[in-house]
């Protein structure tokens, strides 16, 4: 990689640190992730990685009631 390219790309990566910085959560937060399950801080919920909700709003009852809201 050229020299001018390196710095390129140092650039744009800084121009970006203001909006990493911005979604940055806490530590502490991600410790208590258990205590506001609305809320996925982390890939995998929080720092026990269990991919699952303890929320009750969707259940047998009422899934049938879905409806698709947005596509990325």
């Amino acid at each position: 990689m050229t020299m001018a390219r390196r710095l390129l790309f140092a650039l744009m990566l800084l121009s970006l640190l203001p909006f990493a910085l911005d979604a940055q959560i806490t530590y502490d937060r991600l410790l208590r992730a258990a205590q506001e399950p609305q809320n996925w801080l982390t890939y995998s919920g929080g720092y026990s990685s269990l991919r699952h909700s303890l929320l009750r709003q969707i259940d047998p009852t009422n899934v049938k009631n879905l409806e698709q809201k947005w596509v990325f």
